[in-house]
């Protein structure tokens, strides 16, 4: 049945599109909230500044910052992911009609090389995508944010 086999490499190209879109997704989410760290620690930025912090380490606080979140955002996922994926081969409680997929259950196959790749490539993709906003630090001018406190 040479169709089948179409239709399971079909499957795996969405599964790649869904990956891709969900590391993009997570990277705007984290670049918002690393924008949000930044411009609530105006004052802060400017007062380091100030006192001769060089940009390099503030930039470098802030990607610390946002990589300490997106590890906790990856541990949440794959223990919720986990939780579902064992609860389901344990208890196969989603159904299939046999007819149209020929099993009956949802198969569950996790395997240690692909979950790490894609937990190593989305926290690196979403630190890469947080380089950008941390520039937004060079911008600020020591004068203004402490003149305005």
């Amino acid at each position: 049945m040479p169709a089948l086999y179409d239709w399971i490499d079909m499957l795996d190209g969405n599964t790649l599109l869904l990956l891709c879109i969900m590391a993009i997704v997570a990277g705007f989410t984290a670049i918002t909230g690393i924008l949000v760290m930044i411009l609530g620690r105006t004052r802060m930025i400017g007062l380091l500044k100030a006192l001769g912090t060089p940009q390099t380490t503030l930039r470098t606080v802030f990607l610390v910052l946002g990589g300490n979140i997106v590890l906790r955002g990856l541990l949440w996922g794959n223990l919720i992911a986990f939780t579902i994926a064992f609860t389901e081969w344990k208890f196969r409680f989603i159904a299939l009609d046999p007819t149209n997929y020929y099993i009956s259950y949802v198969p569950i196959r996790v395997t240690a090389i692909p979950w790490i790749t894609v937990n190593i490539s989305t926290f690196v993709i979403v630190l890469l995508m947080l380089y950008l906003p941390t520039r937004i630090i060079s911008h600020i001018k020591p004068a203004e944010t402490i003149r305005f406190s």
